[in-house]
């Protein structure tokens, strides 16, 4: 065989290799998608508790984030070895009404069920749709502004701030109380 067929030869088993390659990678690349997800650690002060988790790929990007709110619920898993030092803020049972993605901005609608119970448990509501939106904002970039519904209302915080009355006492806010709109 001369020189130049064997270097043709190679160079087809290569590129045949490297098609077989690229296919395998984006077919099992588009099955899953892979998410860092982070929970706030019990202990203050202490850093958050990082976790990977694998979720099957989904047709649209709301389906995927619906999906990825409902992973979330789901807490850190006993195989990281650290699910005691981490909580989770959301509850597990209670999953989004809808998902909706328009123009970089998430609208996010819980069931009226979501705030109650939370109100009855040791969750704090800005926290958990804190964590919520922090996780969200990681791992799907694209997102620019998420905005949080309860039964189809906004949700909002009052700002955390001292106030003087009439009567120059001075009265300061405690923790921030939800109003939905």
């Amino acid at each position: 065989m001369s020189r130049k067929l064997k270097l043709l030869i190679l160079g087809i088993a290569v590129l045949a290799s490297f098609i077989i390659s690229l296919s395998v990678y984006l077919v099992k690349e588009n099955g899953t998608n892979q998410y860092l997800i982070f929970y706030p650690a019990y202990t203050e002060g202490e850093n958050d508790v990082i976790e990977k988790k694998e979720v099957p790929n989904l047709d649209t990007k709301e389906k995927d984030i619906y999906q990825f709110i409902v992973y979330y619920s789901f807490g850190p898993s006993t195989s990281t070895g650290k699910h005691l030092e981490a909580r989770v803020f959301y509850p597990e049972d209670i999953k989004p009404s809808s998902v909706v993605l328009r123009k970089k901005i998430l609208y996010i609608d819980f069931p009226y069920e979501f705030a109650i119970e939370i109100a009855e448990s040791d969750y704090e509501l800005k926290s958990s749709l804190g964590y919520i939106e922090k996780n969200i904002k990681y791992n799907f970039s694209r997102i620019n502004s998420i905005v949080f519904m309860v039964g189809g209302r906004v949700v909002t915080f009052p700002e955390d701030e001292a106030t003087v009355s009439d009567d120059d006492e001075v009265n300061e806010a405690s923790e921030s109380v939800p109003v939905v709109n």
